[in-house]
């Protein structure tokens, strides 16, 4: 969680979103808006054997100042500066096909779990403009929050073809043996607290009781459904 400036600088994140980062000063280090930053670094100026991709994920905290934030989202828990995030990061070989394969396959796995939790949601195609210079592609899974009479973003998924890679040394031995820069993705698994919005809102009854989606209810004792008079 807490980082020297250049795991920031081989993610992309750095020099850019500075400004959306606490900085601890006494320890001349940052704390990370998301565990991809270290994930990335933890293998630079490796050359990694990417036969088969390499899929890893990470539980952590995450931190963010949210500058330029005032007034839009700040109440509730929509917009925090200190959340938990599960993580998945995906390293392979840079050809674009296998890599475009890769970002369904996560992005799929965030959607399989607002199924479980049976929630309505959907899944937005960022546009150029509206993407990182970092992103080559982009998905964004919004669902669907009673409370603000739309669709929020819940997850993001992201193809960065080579970006990272250069920045970080990252390379592959490619299939006529020489070292290539690999390709690196990333996607929300999930993360809490901005996920309750929707699981307590789309699925809270005019009683005030909330149904427990049934994927959920072999962790809190076999429960159907939280009662506030209880």
């Amino acid at each position: 969680m807490l980082l020297k400036e250049q795991p920031f600088v081989h993610s992309g994140y750095f020099p850019a979103g500075q400004n959306q980062s606490f900085y601890i000063e006494e320890e001349e280090k940052w704390l990370a808006g998301t565990s991809e930053v270290p994930l990335i670094s933890y293998f630079g100026g490796d050359v990694l054997d990417l036969s088969e991709p390499l899929r890893l994920v990470s539980v952590s905290n995450c931190f963010r100042s949210e500058v330029g934030s005032a007034g839009r989202d700040v109440k509730g828990l929509y917009r925090v500066h200190q959340f938990a995030k599960v993580e998945m990061v995906v390293l392979c070989q840079p050809d674009p096909e296998l890599s475009e394969q890769m970002l369904q396959e996560i992005t799929s796995h965030a959607e399989e779990l607002l199924t479980l939790l049976e929630l309505p949601y959907r899944v937005m195609s960022v546009c150029t403009g509206d993407m990182s210079a970092r992103t080559y592609k982009q998905y964004d899974i919004e669902t669907w929050m009673p409370s603000r009479g739309s669709f929020g973003e819940t997850h993001s998924s992201s193809n960065l073809h080579s970006f990272q890679s250069r920045r970080a040394n990252i390379r592959c031995i490619n299939e006529q043996g020489h070292p290539v820069y690999c390709h690196t993705l990333n996607n929300t698994a999930v993360a809490s607290p901005r996920i309750l919005i929707p699981l307590l809102e789309n699925h809270q009854a005019q009683d005030g009781s909330i149904y427990i989606p049934k994927a959920l209810r072999k962790y809190v004792g076999g429960r159907e459904r939280f009662n506030p008079n209880i």
